[in-house]
């Protein structure tokens, strides 16, 4: 539901996201997994910056760098990224001012994190809007579907020899 608010007029207006971080969840088609190290993690819009970040990844492992020296690479490439995007501002430096920045810088260098319900939606709505949709009529969805007659499920005709195994495991340092 998160990304769904990012969709609404009223979240441009209050200033929580600059129109620019509006514009690339409207235009998302494809949302990644920016993963700097196990457990560091953030889904964003696939844009330039995210494009960056894949390469620079790449070329810490090509260069044999050590995983947590590039973990922290890509933590600090990161850093400042989802400001860029949202409030269309940046900093330069430890301790100096923050700056305004064009649309097509913010589009370059912006982080655009967002769910993947974001490649499902391509309009602006309201809040009230929004929670009609996800309420009310998800209500209505599911009555209409009470009323309907239940489709006969076909008779498995043969047995299988099918084993569903499942395995997880965390290695760390690994």
């Amino acid at each position: 539901m998160g990304s769904a608010y990012l969709f609404t007029n009223e979240i441009v207006v209050s200033g929580s996201i600059v129109p620019q971080f509006q514009q690339e969840v409207l235009d998302c088609e494809r949302t990644v997994n920016l993963e700097s190290g196990p457990g560091h993690a953030s889904r964003c819009a696939y844009t330039p910056f995210a494009r960056d970040f894949f390469r620079q990844r790449v070329e810490l492992r090509e260069r044999g760098v050590p995983a947590d020296e590039g973990r922290r690479v890509l933590d600090d490439l990161i850093l400042g990224r989802l400001r860029i995007a949202s409030k269309g501002s940046k900093r330069d430096g430890l301790n100096a001012e923050i700056r305004s920045m064009e649309a097509a810088q913010q589009r370059e260098e912006g982080m655009y994190m967002l769910g993947q319900v974001a490649t499902l939606r391509d309009a602006v709505t309201s809040i009230d809007s929004l929670h009609h949709e996800v309420s009310g009529a998800a209500v209505e969805l599911l009555a209409s579907h009470l009323d309907a007659p239940a489709a006969a499920v076909p008779a498995a005709t043969m047995a299988a020899d099918v084993a569903i195994v499942g395995i997880a495991t965390v290695l760390p340092k690994a």
